[in-house]
């Protein structure tokens, strides 16, 4: 059976060793009743379409071939004994939560953001239930990596995997790596490693498949206690890459103060600042500050957003390694509701700089270079803007000095070329 839209059933369904085909250029949605077993499932769409699995679990009694296409569970897809998944890759694989029943051996096929990470267990002494999620989030701060056995260097700082057990049976974990868990160098350095609640346990390492750039790692004996598992390293190798600590955004005087500190850094070219609002899409500040390239000490940066919009405004980093791959750290908000914040932009500028007066009217305004020299450049203004002809200046920063209504401002711009 091929389903080229939403599979909607709120009968009975009898699968029998039939075969259900997911397919097709649109999204498609699975609802139910009650959960569906089906027998064989092919997940095979076309381009960036999904299958969602809506509130109900879904489940598998025998394979799953995952071909093209992201299955998103709202509810939970469930592979019951015996049953098995095959194919899942970077264009295919389930991003949320998998459950498995039995007590055969299993590779839980998940991932997140376009890539596939699974984890696997080996086969329980009991037909136990084990679910399985992967995080492409740093374990700070809800599991704090500094809290590690004496064994531990460090604990990867870019993924998790939360993997719950109902029952008692252990079972020998395994994790993956690939390009994005970064700066794989020692396969026999590196380590399992399981949070207890408290501590990240050192689980050790009974060996590894594949290369730095993707394989595995198994733990050395069986797991008893189950929870988030990451990679970690018993040395400094396999820096499992930037490691941030921390990331802040505080708005003050108008002005939004960004800081934040690494405790690590892998081939670390440069950091930039981005920016959105609920209107607009994130886009760079230009702001580069050039990073530590590769350290396993602290170092500690800074930046400023001299003019940010009224209300929410969302800020990221974006980490640039020399060989141009990027990554992102967690979004930071603000509210910014200081009505009687003067709003320059873009900031920093090219060849023009707009500035917002709130409807105010401009009773001087003046344009001073670094070292307070006027700078003599053309000056539009409207009724709630001003724009400034910035072409003519060389790169560098310059104060917007303008008066209100009777009262004075002082904006700092940077223009860049």
């Amino acid at each position: 059976l091929d389903v080229y839209g939403d599979w909607t059933n709120n009968g009975t369904f009898t699968a029998n060793n039939g075969t259900v085909t997911f397919t097709g250029a649109t999204n498609t949605t699975i609802t139910s009743g009650t959960a569906e077993s089906f027998y064989n499932v092919v997940v095979n769409k076309t381009g960036s379409a999904t299958l969602t699995i809506a509130f109900i679990t879904q489940q598998i009694s025998n394979n799953l071939t995952f071909s093209n296409g992201i299955i998103v569970p709202n509810a939970t897809l469930e592979f019951l004994t015996g049953a098995t998944a095959t194919g899942a890759s970077n264009t295919s694989y389930v991003q949320g939560q998998v459950r498995k029943t039995g007590t055969n051996a299993f590779t839980f096929p998940v991932g997140k953001g376009g890539f596939y990470r699974p984890i696997a267990i080996s086969a329980p002494s009991a037909s136990d239930t084990y679910t399985a999620e992967y995080f492409n989030t740093n374990p700070n701060p809800s599991y704090p990596r500094a809290n590690k056995d004496g064994t531990l260097d460090h604990v990867g700082s870019t993924e998790y995997w939360m993997l719950n057990r109902t029952g008692s049976s252990n079972a020998v974990v395994t994790l993956s790596w690939g390009s994005t868990s970064g700066g794989i160098s020692d396969l026999t350095s590196l380590r399992v490693a399981g949070w207890n609640g408290s501590t990240w346990k050192d689980l050790g390492n009974s060996g590894t498949t594949g290369n730095t750039t993707t394989g595995t790692v198994s733990s050395t004996s069986t797991v008893s206690v189950f929870g988030p598992f990451t990679l970690a390293s018993s040395n400094t190798n396999n820096p499992l890459p930037i490691s941030l600590i921390d990331f802040t955004s505080v708005l003050k005087g108008g002005v939004v103060d960004l800081n934040w500190s690494t405790l690590s850094e892998l081939n670390n070219d440069y950091f930039d600042i981005e920016r959105s609002t609920d209107e607009t899409p994130f886009y760079s500040l230009k702001k580069k500050i050039k990073g530590a390239g590769t350290s396993n000490q602290v170092h500690s940066y800074a930046a400023t957003d001299y003019s940010p919009p009224l209300g929410k405004v969302y800020y990221r980093l974006k980490q640039v390694d020399f060989d141009g791959t990027a990554s992102y750290s967690e979004v930071r908000v603000i509210t910014n509701d200081q009505l009687n914040t003067i709003i320059a932009y873009p900031n920093p500028a090219d060849h023009v700089i707009h500035m917002d007066t709130r409807g105010r009217r401009v009773n001087s305004i003046s344009i001073l270079n670094a070292v307070g020299v006027n700078q003599q450049v053309p000056v539009t203004v409207n009724d709630s803007t001003v724009t400034i002809d910035s072409s003519g200046l060389a790169a560098g920063l310059y104060l917007i000095k303008v008066v209100l209504d009777g009262n004075a401002h002082t904006l700092r711009v940077i223009v860049s070329r």
